[in-house]
């Protein structure tokens, strides 16, 4: 199977966030908007973690528990419109990871080329156990229209006002690109998958951090991350929420 991913979209979002960020940064250190914005900021930029390591990652690619057609939808649109490509793509290139973890073959970019690639990149491998996400109207539609979901949520954000655009969406948007990346290139070394707890202070909330833990947790356990005494994964707990039995 080949696969495409629109790298130079991710790139041009991100580098158009950080202008968001810097522009975000200056408005409010000359006091012309409220601090009290950065709070709708936190909130969207958590749901966005939420979204990736419950939604994208649990849920999706691992099928570690079950729930309603309203969470499927919801982490499928806002996955989607964030940024992270479609819930069908994310599957795809994150079972491609763990079957290709530390290779020449793993999809996921470990250096700072992420952060500029422009050009399509393309995937080949065969994973026919990702077909079935297409029959999941969710699936479907959030990869066949992927691009007009990624313009609905700047479009309708910048409808309520500038500021809600800029603070709540913009900001967050970027700043989950950037914590991404970062995760991608510095959760694998030579020895492979690491616990990177520094990654894990920007989104405290997702415990994507564990990556080693989850690497070795096996299909048994992909929905808890922590698997040793000391470790805190609040995403575990999101899931059991929301599980349905």
């Amino acid at each position: 199977m080949n696969f495409y991913f629109r790298a130079w979209m991710r790139t041009l979002m991100t580098w158009v966030g950080i202008a968001g960020i810097i522009y975000g940064g200056s408005l409010l250190y000359t006091g012309a908007v409220s601090a009290y914005w950065l709070i709708g900021t936190f909130i969207t930029y958590q749901i966005c973690m939420f979204t990736l390591s419950v939604g994208n990652h649990r849920l999706f690619s691992h099928r570690a528990f079950k729930t309603n057609k309203f969470w499927q939808w919801f982490f499928s649109i806002w996955g989607t419109g964030f940024g992270n490509g479609s819930s069908y793509m994310w599957v795809f290139i994150h079972l491609g990871h763990h079957l290709y973890s530390d290779t020449e073959r793993d999809p996921h970019e470990t250096t700072f080329k992420y952060f500029f690639r422009l050009k399509h990149k393309q995937i080949t491998y065969t994973l026919p156990k990702v077909k079935w996400l297409l029959r999941e109207a969710n699936h479907y539609y959030t990869h066949k229209y992927a691009v007009l979901f990624v313009l609905m949520f700047p479009i309708l954000a910048s409808l309520v006002s500038f500021n809600f655009f800029l603070f709540c969406y913009l900001i967050p948007m970027a700043w989950h690109q950037i914590t991404g990346g970062l995760f991608y290139i510095y959760s694998h070394n030579k020895s492979g998958a690491l616990n990177r707890f520094w990654i894990g202070i920007p989104f405290p909330f997702a415990g994507e951090w564990l990556h080693k833990s989850h690497h070795e947790a096996g299909k048994g356990r992909m929905l808890n991350n922590a698997t040793e005494p000391g470790q805190f994964d609040i995403g575990y707990w999101f899931a059991r929420l929301i599980a349905t039995k």
